[in-house]
């Protein structure tokens, strides 16, 4: 039997109604205010706290804190309201077990179990939002690029400036698809994206923006 507090403002019914069609689920605790549900940790010991928050603010971060904190072997569910998805990417850095938003109600019953055996569940709509964060994250992390100059557009990508960078060596079409693992195709869809971005007109306009605005070590230039 796992054992679920389910506290927050907003689908504790549904939740409670949801897991309650399920015998390996016990909810013993239902809490209106998420601090209400720090107090209850002691006493009622749950296995799994879904926490439904807000991630407007700081609050949610610090709550997840201190029930980490007080009890860190109870796994935590973050439901997300819909209507503040575009601030989903707040709730990677609250280290929760498991994500979804409200519209992912039907994969509940597995988040539960999944984060009760100690794994990580996003669920599809939370996904759609947190996977191109995901994205940037590694692109960043396999291809850095130097801190981006002011007049640099902030719409250009991580690796739309790796893309910059190669073309600026001399790399053509072919050579950047290699290196980056892609379709020339793509790569020219990008270049296209590039100068769009830039205002420039062809691929020496683009090597003149990047050392212009120093995008590219001297390590880099005579490499």
């Amino acid at each position: 039997m796992i054992k679920v507090i389910i506290s927050g403002m907003f689908e504790r019914s549904r939740i409670h109604k949801i897991l309650s069609s399920y015998p390996e689920f016990e909810v013993i605790g239902l809490c209106n205010d998420n601090y209400d549900a720090i107090k209850l940790i002691d006493s009622k010991k749950p296995d799994v706290i879904i926490l439904t928050a807000s991630l407007k603010n700081n609050e949610t971060g610090e709550i997840i804190f201190l029930i980490k904190s007080r009890c860190p072997k109870t796994a935590l569910v973050l439901i997300i309201a819909y209507t503040e998805r575009e601030y989903s990417y707040r709730a990677i850095a609250f280290g929760a077990s498991a994500y979804l938003f409200e519209n992912d109600m039907d994969t509940l019953s597995t988040a539960v179990k999944v984060a009760h055996n100690g794994s990580c569940f996003i669920g599809v709509n939370a996904a759609t939002k947190l996977l191109p964060l995901f994205s940037r994250i590694v692109m960043n992390k396999l291809y850095p690029v130097e801190n981006k100059s002011q007049s640099v557009p902030d719409t250009i990508s991580c690796i739309e400036l790796r893309i910059m960078v190669f073309i600026t060596k001399g790399f053509s079409t072919k050579k950047i698809a290699e290196e980056l693992h892609m379709a020339p195709g793509t790569i020219r869809n990008y270049i296209s994206a590039i100068m769009r971005k830039t205002g420039t007109q062809n691929r020496n306009q683009v090597g003149i923006f990047v050392l212009k605005n120093k995008l590219i070590s001297s390590i880099e230039k005579d490499s």
